[in-house]
């Protein structure tokens, strides 16, 4: 007989947006959040993934562990508008971020983050806005603690003007 515990995680991460000075002003704002949203986790540990290269995504587990994803969990967006045409827009996000439980009782790695998410575009008008997709890896580790988990990214963005 098998007896599987399951913990309950729900990981948001706040993004604190950032940005070089350009001759061509730009704006930025986190429109979203990056959130895994309700997991039941295997006791064992597992991988669980926002892969949003190509837009928005949600969860889904890479790993062979038995986690159990609600259907709470998304990319996080940010919006930057250009303000010149033939800009090129560039985000750098931090390789990884590590995730904290309240009062610091355990912590959880987020990874892959720039190999997760949109990096850059270039305006075609004034006044355009991107959205850019935000995701990552997350290590969900053996015996981690069922607990909400928070974390703050920066993120920069360049600017190259035409």
């Amino acid at each position: 007989m098998c007896n599987v515990r399951y913990l309950l995680l729900f990981l948001p991460v706040l993004l604190l947006v950032t940005y070089t000075e350009s001759a061509f002003p730009v704006t930025a704002n986190t429109e979203q959040g990056l959130s895994f949203g309700t997991i039941i986790a295997n006791p064992s540990g597992d991988e669980i993934e926002i892969d949003a290269r190509y837009g928005p995504a949600t969860p889904v587990l890479i790993s062979d562990g038995y986690s159990h994803i609600g259907d709470n969990g998304y990319s996080g967006i940010i919006r930057v508008r250009s303000d010149a045409p033939g800009q090129t827009i560039t985000l750098l996000y931090p390789d990884s971020v590590t995730l904290e439980a309240a009062g610091g009782v355990d912590t959880m790695p987020l990874y892959f983050i720039n190999a997760r998410s949109e990096l850059t575009a270039t305006s075609t008008l004034a006044d355009e806005d991107f959205y850019f997709d935000i995701g990552g890896r997350l290590h969900i580790k053996s015996g981690q603690l069922g607990l909400s988990y928070i974390g703050i990214m920066t993120v920069t963005i360049n600017v190259t003007n035409p």
